[in-house]
């Protein structure tokens, strides 16, 4: 009987054993499997409560990150409890993306004088980040990551607002849109800067456009060489937006001369300010890039019908400044649009047509009057009115090419076209060829109505700490009174 005792005893004691071993193996397994979660990128682990993806990082981010070969240090420089779920939410995707970004918050309250060093202006009560390499820093401020559009807000919603605290308008996130451009900014080795002729007419860009501009990291300025004769080393490009009168014979030489040693040009003209004797300055500069214009206003038959309006396709194969246009089947607006071709004889620059019409187009000379004539020789033929000039230049001042980019449309940096044809992401699209941007950075805004839902990471944790230890010790513990009670049968 004592041994029939003994023996049970040892049987139950082998079966508590193999339970408690169980038990281990099970926590031991749940805390492996959640080290290797932990390492997972956030894109796996967090997911979007909405309909919209404000955390998913795009393409071009994607492409940004890639070329980090450096540390990219973050400050989100805010005080302790106020911060942004959403803002949170995408440094943690950004980090999780790149070991090379580093993530660190500071409490201004703490550290009183950490924005000394980055900026002089007084931290607004939301905070601000900061993007620092060794190159250079860059802050973002809240300014920057949301922007209310009141554009469709009455005068009396607007009093409204003033008065009872009101939120009207539409909010957007442009988080992407604010750190990636800020990671790209540090990181770059060179900051091109363009510098848009003025003296000769020329149309002010909107600041829609010097806004995109911005977003490319790319530096601006105006440059009136009539009177500095010069100009500027850090000249990456010179832009002339539809001049109505000539260059004199010292800026064509000076223009010519920028060419010559590296220095790019982009001009925009059409057929009502253009004409190639009454431009002899401007054509000369064009002759030099191997290019002519072809006085006159092209008309496609196969096109809308109307005098003037031109809606040239892209050429089959994509070209070194179209292969920056994320859509080419979207409508290009162009009006009075002039051709342009290669000069005759030829040229030792690589010519390259960007856009053509139909085989069905012709040229159309204006007598003043209201009638025109047809330009012998043009008639049914594919003719340009955009076309891109490059040239090697060995040991260049400004760079080791030359690029000529001729527009034969005024309407190209007219915001009144932006939202029906892509002549604003055209446009952009030869200033990122000229500076050699490899990415398009001005196409990474999201914007939305819907209010994402967020967990704050404090939140975030505190579930992790329940559903990792807690609740594996409760049941843990359960388990053992189990065991104990029974032991006692």
């Amino acid at each position: 009987m004592e041994n029939n005792k003994k023996a049970f005893s040892k049987k139950r004691l082998k079966i508590g054993s193999y339970g408690i071993a169980l038990v281990l193996a099970a926590i031991a397994v749940v805390v492996l499997l959640n080290v290797v979660v932990s390492k997972l990128p956030a894109s796996y682990t967090h997911f979007n409560m909405d309909t919209v993806d404000f955390f998913e990082l795009g393409n071009e981010t994607a492409k940004v990150l890639d070329g980090v070969k450096e540390d990219v240090n973050v400050y989100y420089v805010v005080t302790k409890g106020a911060e942004d779920p959403m803002v949170e939410e995408m440094l943690l995707r950004y980090k999780s993306e790149s070991s090379k970004i580093k993530v660190k918050t500071v409490d201004p309250a703490v550290y009183p004088y950490f924005m000394d060093k980055y900026s002089e202006e007084e931290l607004d009560d939301d905070g601000c980040l900061v993007f620092e390499t060794s190159k250079r820093s860059k802050v973002i401020t809240f300014d920057e990551i949301y922007y209310r559009d009141m554009s469709n807000v009455s005068d009396q919603e607007k009093l409204w607002a003033y008065l009872y605290g009101m939120d009207v308008g539409t909010n957007y996130f442009l988080g992407e849109l604010a750190f990636t451009t800020a990671i790209d900014y540090v990181t770059r080795d060179k900051i091109s800067t363009v510098y848009f002729l003025t003296g000769h007419g020329e149309t002010e860009l909107d600041s829609y456009f010097t806004d995109l501009i911005d977003d490319e990291n790319i530096l601006t300025g105006t440059l009136e060489l009539e009177k500095t004769q010069t100009i500027p080393d850090d000249c990456t490009a010179i832009i002339s937006v539809t001049p109505t009168s000539d260059y004199t014979d010292k800026v064509t030489d000076i223009i010519i001369s920028y060419l010559k040693e590296g220095g790019s040009f982009i001009l925009i003209t059409d057929s009502r300010t253009f004409n190639s004797e009454i431009r002899p300055g401007i054509s000369k500069v064009a002759h030099y890039a191997g290019l002519k214009a072809v006085d006159g206003t092209i008309y496609d038959r196969q096109g809308t019908g109307v005098e003037g309006d031109l809606i040239p396709k892209f050429v089959e194969s994509p070209t070194r400044i179209t292969s920056y246009v994320e859509n080419p089947n979207t409508n290009t607006s162009f009006f009075y649009a002039h051709a342009i071709e290669e000069i005759d004889g030829g040229s030792d620059a690589i010519i390259t047509s960007l856009l053509k019409t139909s085989g069905d187009g012709e040229i159309r000379v204006t007598d003043g009057k209201g009638s025109y004539t047809l330009l012998e020789g043009y008639e049914g033929k594919t003719l340009s009115p955009a076309v891109q000039s490059d040239r090697a230049v060995k040991d260049g001042k400004y760079g080791d090419n030359s690029c000529f980019v001729w527009f034969a449309n005024s309407k190209l940096t007219d915001t009144a076209y932006t939202s029906s044809s892509n002549n604003d992401e055209f446009f952009m699209a030869s200033i990122a060829y000229i500076c050699k941007n490899t990415v398009s950075l001005s196409i990474l805004g999201k914007t939305s109505e819907i209010e994402p839902l967020t967990v704050p990471q404090t939140h975030a944790d505190i579930w992790m700490l329940v559903f990792t230890v807690v609740l594996p010790v409760a049941i843990l513990g359960a388990g053992f009174v189990v065991w104990f009670r029974r032991r006692k049968l």
